[in-house]
């Protein structure tokens, strides 16, 4: 990809004007991902199709912290709303980086995770894992939230249910590894 694709109408210094956001957008780059900048320095755009779904994160660089925030285009109607806000609140209890988020004005879903800087740079090893999280938890999570919200399975059901399944893979995937030996 061209470097107009991902800056147009922007000098390389425009857009790198934080040491923090160059850090992201080398990232990208190196990992073949396309993005849109939103604002330069401060906002860009990165869109990902995973096994569920596909998902826009913002990263946005503010004066103290970058957030990225990643979405979806599928907007809670008012009536499941309630029932979204449980399995949200549910799967949010046990994360350890990052929230979930329900916009009740429009319905949006979100995956929100920051990081605060006192410098304007990330350590190098945070970068990946702070541009994938909110991809890989949406993704994870996205069945069992449209499970709760199309369906009558309770909240705590579909994460139960869910979780099951992720050690049931994960242990499948340990006796693999271990048969290997």
């Amino acid at each position: 990809m061209s470097e107009s694709e991902h800056q147009p109408e922007q000098t390389p210094s425009e857009s790198t004007a934080s040491p923090l956001f160059g850090q992201i957008l080398q990232f990208l780059d190196n990992a073949g991902l396309e993005y849109d900048i939103l604002e330069p320095g401060r906002g860009l755009r990165v869109a990902m199709e995973l096994d569920n779904a596909r998902y826009n994160t913002m990263f946005l660089l503010g004066e103290s912290n970058f957030i990225a925030l990643t979405t979806h285009t599928f907007r809670a109607p008012k009536s499941k709303r309630t029932r979204i806000l449980d399995i949200l609140n549910r799967i949010n209890y046990d994360l350890a980086f990052g929230n979930f988020e329900l916009d009740n004005d429009d319905g949006e879903v979100r995956f929100r995770v920051g990081y605060p800087h006192q410098k304007n740079v990330f350590p190098t090893e945070f970068v990946g894992p702070f541009v994938f999280m909110g991809f890989g938890m949406m993704n994870r999570f996205w069945p069992v939230i449209q499970a709760v919200c199309w369906t009558n399975i309770s909240a705590e059901q579909a994460l139960k249910d869910a979780l099951d399944q992720q050690r049931n893979e994960e242990n499948q995937q340990e006796e693999f590894n271990t048969g290997d030996e």
